[in-house]
């Protein structure tokens, strides 16, 4: 029997690195003693998908290289199987290992041993697909671990993103005063959250996270104040209010510091232009200060 010519391109590379799987492979080796005993095979094709096999106990070596090329075979339908998957649940990855025993005579049968897909659909698409290759009779039974390693730049970088967001979105509120209070900083500007005794955390939370997208305004209002080689420093206080899906309004109050008198309104429309909408209601104090 001839390797198919779309197989044995896949096999070769593997073949140099395993003189003993070479020998078992048509068109790169003979078949016949292998010396590979029950040692460790392994057959990778690689794509968007990898899949390699382990030998398990009671299963030659010539057994699973055979086993191995039927996998192999497969590979276009596995493909597809991932190919459908990812069109409705496209951050599916990770990987599967899947026993196959494949008995002396009918349809093998797996059992799942490792799976970080968690994805059912896939894992029973290409289950299907393995049950059902052609295994002859005199090279059965045989049974062997196929390890599938699913991945697609599509799931790295939604992975990636989310990553960033959390670390973006992460905020420290302190109750050391007895309110909860919460900072958020920029180039040159900063800013402080304050809730009465009783607010909430999450509340505190949602304004950092909101005023953390005016930071550039902040540094524009900073900026104004340092006109004619004057100093920006100081602080501004002002009053916050959240409202679910509105822009969040401020109103300056008593006490700031910054030389510039236009400084209080100018960081009060920088908060109403807001880009990113609170999603809780409520008031708290917000103290903005420049550095020099």
């Amino acid at each position: 029997m001839r390797l198919l010519p779309f197989i044995a391109p896949l096999l070769l590379p593997l073949a140099l690195a395993h003189p003993a799987l070479a020998q078992d492979t048509p068109g790169v080796g003979g078949v016949a003693e292998s010396g590979m005993g029950q040692g460790h095979a392994s057959i990778t094709t690689r794509s968007d998908v990898s899949i390699s096999l382990e030998s398990v106990p009671g299963t030659s070596g010539a057994r699973i290289a055979v086993l191995g090329r039927a996998v192999t075979s497969a590979m276009p339908q596995i493909r597809g199987c991932y190919a459908q998957t990812i069109q409705h649940a496209p951050a599916t990855h990770g990987r599967a290992r899947l026993r196959l025993d494949m008995p002396a005579a009918g349809p093998g049968t797996t059992t799942p041993v490792e799976d970080a897909v968690h994805e059912a659909g896939l894992l029973r698409c290409v289950s299907d697909l393995l049950v059902a290759l052609p295994l002859d009779a005199t090279l059965r039974p045989a049974s062997a671990i196929v390890v599938l390693d699913f991945d697609n730049t599509a799931a790295q970088g939604a992975a990636e993103v989310a990553q960033r967001q959390a670390e973006a979105d992460a905020v420290t509120v302190s109750r050391a005063s007895g309110r909860p209070e919460a900072t958020g900083d920029g180039n040159a500007v900063h800013f402080v959250v304050r809730g009465a005794a009783d607010a909430t955390d999450e509340l505190v939370v949602d304004a950092v996270r909101t005023l953390r997208s005016i930071v550039p305004g902040l540094l524009d209002c900073r900026r104004r104040a340092s006109r004619r080689g004057a100093s920006p420093e100081g602080t501004l206080p002002l009053r916050l209010v959240l409202r679910p899906g509105a822009a969040p309004t401020a109103t300056p109050g008593r006490g700031a510091t910054v030389g510039d008198e236009r400084a209080p309104r100018c960081v009060a429309t920088a908060v109403s232009h807001a880009h990113r909408r609170p999603t809780l209601a409520g008031a708290l104090e917000l103290e903005v200060r420049f550095d020099r």
